[in-house]
This record gives structure tokens, sequence and C-alpha cells, in this order.
């Protein structure tokens, strides 16, 4: 959170599209409450005219299948553009249909405001996450062309200071999340040359925004601080823990395979599990964590971003079962991907 109690990743221009005005109101009206600005549009085709002003595409079902808008989004304004696809209730095969038009993720109705939020949060963050790791690895290629070139003795470009969404600081800068994300650059590109498996581990605070609604700010800092010592604690000397979000902890394994960051990641919630915390209220917290887990099993070619998103899909779903659980995205052995 910022200085103003609101979560900077969720901010950030949002293009809704849908021809039901009901909807549009009741997302404008989540999103409004979220930070977002909003723009809404009831004609489909025109979203593909106004997407590139925007972070985010929200589209919604008519006669117009919003499936192909999509694709024509990813097509002609930016592959990596985060593009959200609602679906009525009981529509059969979402996440199928979802995945062939190349869309990022699907919501069911009837819509729930947290539910929507936490989802445009998601795609929000993987959004901005794609846009620094692109301008890092065009870095990192330019200083490696460099070294390539004989220029062995050149001073390496200085490392601009830790941003967020919206060139706004780092909310967290203590924690060094840009040096977190050079490592891993460095670390898929090492694992696409040597054919070694990585694995990612996003692990989240279950419902802490709901828990915390009371707290100072001092409890929900001690929360935050307490979980990420815990995990710091438990992960393996040759894992890197970086706080992500305020209540969400990300997990760099290197040279681990799906099964061995699914036994840290059980541990990690058990661990979290079995912690408490004492309130300035005199009150008793437990908390209990979900982790999503993603893999990249050392053949063909991933991306940290592809990574990013598989292991933000499992939290998806280990929270959705409930949470105090640990889901795993399937083994990637990938010839390509597209995002990131």
């Amino acid at each position: 959170m910022d200085e103003n109690g609101q979560d900077p990743y969720v901010s950030g221009s949002v293009l809704v599209a849908d021809p039901r005005k009901a909807v549009t109101g009741a997302l404008e009206g989540f999103l409004s409450e979220a930070n977002c600005m909003v723009e809404v549009l009831h004609d489909l085709d025109r979203a593909v005219e106004r997407a590139s002003e925007h972070r985010l595409v929200i589209l919604g079902a008519s006669d117009v299948s919003h499936e192909a808008i999509a694709s024509r989004l990813k097509a002609e304004v930016s592959a990596e553009l985060p593009v959200l696809l609602l679906y009525d209730p009981g529509t059969d095969g979402a996440a199928d249909r979802c995945m062939a038009a190349g869309a990022d993720s699907y919501l069911l109705g009837p819509l729930k405001k947290d539910t929507v939020v936490a989802t445009a949060r998601d795609l929000l963050r993987i959004g901005d996450l794609l846009q620094q790791i692109r301008n890092l690895e065009e870095r990192l290629d330019s200083e490696l062309a460099r070294r390539k070139a004989g220029e062995e003795g050149a001073p390496a470009a200085e490392a601009p200071a830790a941003e967020g969404p919206a060139g706004k600081k780092d909310p967290n800068p203590v924690y060094d999340f840009e040096f977190f994300k050079r490592l891993l650059l460095m670390e898929v590109k090492r694992s696409r040359r040597y054919a070694y498996p990585i694995s990612l581990a996003l692990v989240a605070l279950d419902d802490f925004q709901v828990l915390s609604r009371d707290w100072s700010v001092t409890d929900r800092s001690r929360a935050v601080g307490a979980t990420l010592a815990t995990v710091t604690r438990v992960v393996r000397d040759i894992d890197l823990p970086v706080l992500y979000a305020e209540d969400r902890i990300l997990v760099f394994m290197p040279h681990t395979a799906r099964d061995g960051a699914l036994i840290v990641g059980g541990r990690l919630r058990e661990a979290i599990r079995g912690a408490s915390l004492d309130l300035e209220s005199g009150e008793r917290a437990r908390l209990t964590a979900s982790v999503g887990i993603s893999a990249f099993e050392g053949r063909g070619k991933v991306s940290f971003a592809s990574l990013i998103k598989d292991a933000t899909l499992a939290l998806r779903e280990a929270q959705s079962a409930g949470g105090d659980s640990v889901e795993a995205a399937a083994p990637v052995a990938r010839d390509r991907v597209v995002i990131g």
C-alpha cells in the first residue's frame, strides 16, 4: 500500500467494452473504487481503436464475438496488452475459448467486486512487469553484445532506480526487486542454454485485504514482515524470495523441477499456517497462505513473464479451492513462449 492506503499495482487506465450498460456500470464502479481510470465503450469494434491508450482491456459478450476482438487486439495492437474476457454464467468451455482467443484471463458471471479487482490487479501487475522485463532484456542484450565485441572493459550500464507502475517508486524499496528481476533474467537465459529446470512459487496470504481491514498500519506491516521472514527461513539457501506485493511473496528456485518446487511450497504453507500474530488490539490473528507454482523443466524455450503468469494462475486455483493450499501449473516444456 502507498501512503494513501492504495495498492499502486491496481491503478491504471482500463478499457471496458460491453454492450450491456448494467455490466459496464458495475465494472466502472468496482474499478474506480480501486483507483483505476476507466473508459467505457458499448461498441466492441471501437475497442481496437482505443486499446493502445490503456493498460488493460475487459471485453464482455455481445453479438460481435468478444473472442474475435481479443484476437484482433493481440494481433493489431500488442500481443502483450492484457485482455480479460467476460462470460455469462454456465458458459461451457470458457477456459479453452479464452486460451484459443489469446486472451490472458476470463471471468464467469455473476461478477463480484473482489474477484474483478483481484483479477485486474494481477493482469495490471503482469503488464507492468512485462514492460520492465523488456527494458531490462534490451539493456542486458546490449551489454552482452558489447562484451562479445571485445569491450570487456566497458562499464556496465547503470541500473535504474527501482520503480513501480507508471514510474512510481517501488512501494517496498527495502526489497531490491530490480536486482531480483535482473538475476532472474540471466537465470532464465542460462536455463535455456544449459537445459536445467527452474521454478517460481507465488505465496499469498489468504483473504488478507478482508482480514486486515480494521488493522492498524503497524499490524499490517508486521504481518507482511513476519510472513517474509518465515518464507526466508524456510526456503533453501539457493532460493531467492522477494516481496512482490503487500500480501504476496515471489520465490525463485533455480535448478528445481516441479516436484521439488511442490515440496518447497508445501513447507511454506505449513510454516505460515503454524504462525500467529499478536495485534495492537490484544487479539491474536492466525494467518494462512496459498501457493502457486510454475516450473520450466529445461527443454524448449521459456520466459520469466510466462513463469509469472503460470504461477499467478496456479495461485488463483489454490485460492478458489478455499485457500491454505498449494497448486502447480502443468510442467512447461515449450517450443516457444509468445508472452514475454
